[in-house]
């Protein structure tokens, strides 16, 4: 019995300083891991329905889109001069697949970070063309 006492009597210490430090990086890891994974979510919905409406304009223009990644799918698309499509938007679409691509394949955060800061201006760039 006295054996439980003292077991008890160890779990309420007080932190080491040791532990107290492990503690926040453990709490600063999960926080940068959770922003990184919905970095990683909003990437992938904008790259899904950048595909999706390439393969729509694929569709509407016949051309075929089965078997290209989608690199190929903007450079067919992109040959069939839609009037609506500024070369803005077309770096716009290129810098997000860029984007993408270094997240997916484990790209250095530095550099995922450069491709962050080249689509932040791709955008505004399309967006002061759409004004």
């Amino acid at each position: 019995m006295a054996d439980v006492e003292n077991w008890v009597m160890l779990e309420d210490q007080e932190p080491t300083e040791q532990e107290k430090k492990f503690e926040e990086a453990h709490r600063q890891a999960t926080e940068r891991i959770k922003a990184y994974e919905e970095r990683i979510v909003t990437v992938l919905k904008g790259h899904l329905a950048a595909e999706q409406a390439l393969n729509y304009l694929l569709t509407v223009a016949k051309r075929r889109k089965r078997g290209r990644k989608f690199a190929g799918k903007m450079y067919v698309a992109k040959g069939l001069f839609v009037k609506e499509m500024t070369e803005e938007l077309w770096r716009l679409l290129e810098v997000g697949n860029d984007l993408r691509n270094s997240i997916a394949h484990g790209d250095k955060q530095g550099t995922i970070d450069n491709w962050i800061v080249e689509l932040r201006k791709a955008f505004i760039d399309a967006k002061g063309m759409a004004t």
